[in-house]
């Protein structure tokens, strides 16, 4: 994914738990998940959230992305 869809993903997080986030935050989660795919991730996010209401960091997308694909 580019660092606009990282950027999304985030949203789509912030959409859950009213977190904050400014380009920094883009530029952070974009290094950690940016060879991730864009679908995957949001797939991730919303799973995550249906199952938790623990915060979400870019650690939960890679292991529920991997975790995915390994099905």
């Amino acid at each position: 994914m580019n660092a606009e869809q990282a950027g999304q993903v985030l949203a789509k997080c912030a959409s859950f738990d009213r977190r904050k986030t400014g380009d920094a935050d883009t530029i952070a989660w974009y290094q950690a998940i940016g060879d991730l795919a864009y679908d995957d991730c949001i797939a991730a996010v919303i799973a995550h959230y249906s199952d938790t209401t623990d915060w979400i960091m870019p650690a939960h997308i890679r292991r529920r992305v991997m975790a995915a694909r390994n099905h």
